[in-house]
């Protein structure tokens, strides 16, 4: 994983409620679940989806590593690969900045084709999940994939909290019921992957 507040990447495409980035590096993306954020103004996302793929769309990735001892050998052995492959991934927009205010919800805008992503450490995820109404943003596409980039950042910036693991993913529990108070197999789901 990309350390905090490394940049990792741009934004190669845009809309109002969620953002593509593509990696610098090949398989270097942040991890389901991860906060990052974009642009300046910063626009804050959460990883839903994570793809390596061909740069030119409908080029077919042939298998090369019969002979190769490993992964690692099967790169070194073919360098080319490196250029003619990316890694991307998808992120659903979460907040903002707005002057010293932090927002959770939609901007105004979207962030810019080419403003660079970066990860979010500590110094972001504590102040920014002092008010969770972002979940339902996360909520609305009702996707196994944001469901689980949602658990998965929960239990991250657990890690972080000023006020403790438990405490804090209770405080999150408690939110997602209130979201979910007419879903109660979905939240059952997510919360059984909070741990909680």
């Amino acid at each position: 994983m990309p350390s905090p507040g490394e940049r990792i990447g741009e934004v190669v495409r845009t809309a109002t409620a969620s953002f593509t980035a593509q990696c610098y590096h090949l398989h270097q993306a942040p991890p389901l679940g991860a906060l990052v954020w974009a642009g300046r103004p910063p626009i804050y996302g959460v990883v839903v989806q994570v793809s390596t793929e061909p740069l030119e769309p409908g080029r077919i990735v042939l298998a090369r590593g019969a002979t190769a001892d490993d992964e690692d050998a099967l790169f070194q052995e073919n360098p080319h690969l490196e250029r003619l492959l990316a890694t991307r991934f998808d992120c659903l927009v979460v907040g903002y900045r707005e002057g010293e205010a932090l927002r959770r919800g939609l901007p105004p805008l979207p962030p810019r084709i080419h403003a660079f992503v970066y990860c979010a450490g500590p110094e972001v995820v504590g102040p920014f999940m002092e008010d969770l109404a972002f979940l339902r943003l996360l909520l609305a596409p009702g996707t196994p994939e944001a469901d689980e980039a949602l658990a998965s950042l929960l239990r991250w910036a657990s890690l972080w909290a000023p006020e403790g693991r438990d405490a804090f993913l209770q405080r999150a529990s408690s939110a997602l019921a209130r979201e979910l108070a007419r879903d109660a197999p979905r939240l059952y789901a997510i919360l059984r992957r909070l741990g909680a």
